[in-house]
């Protein structure tokens, strides 16, 4: 079995990458966040690939990770630079 800490280890590494195919989700994943949420692996990547086209330079950095064994919790910082559009179920955020 994953160890969950694991898991949420190299979703961040991926995600920096900006690299799908690294990207453990599982085929039923589902991500919830405060701007929205999404099902499945690849609507979750679908979501994910938003805020990358947004900021090029996007960096996500884990500041706290609770895990045991397969559950876990993470929280961080995303940082990046706004130069693509943000698209949002409330319209389109132009770079700023």
């Amino acid at each position: 079995m994953t160890d969950a800490r694991d898991v949420i280890q190299r979703h961040i590494a991926a995600a920096n990458a900006q690299d799908d195919d690294a990207d453990p989700w599982a085929a039923d994943a589902e991500i919830v966040t405060p701007a929205g949420g999404a099902t499945g692996r690849d609507n979750v990547l679908a979501f994910l690939r938003v805020f990358y086209e947004a900021f090029p330079d996007f960096r996500l950095e884990l500041t706290q990770l609770l895990a045991d064994g397969p559950a876990a919790a993470a929280e961080g910082v995303l940082t990046g630079t706004h130069e693509g559009v943000l698209h949002t179920p409330n319209g389109e955020i132009p770079p700023t």
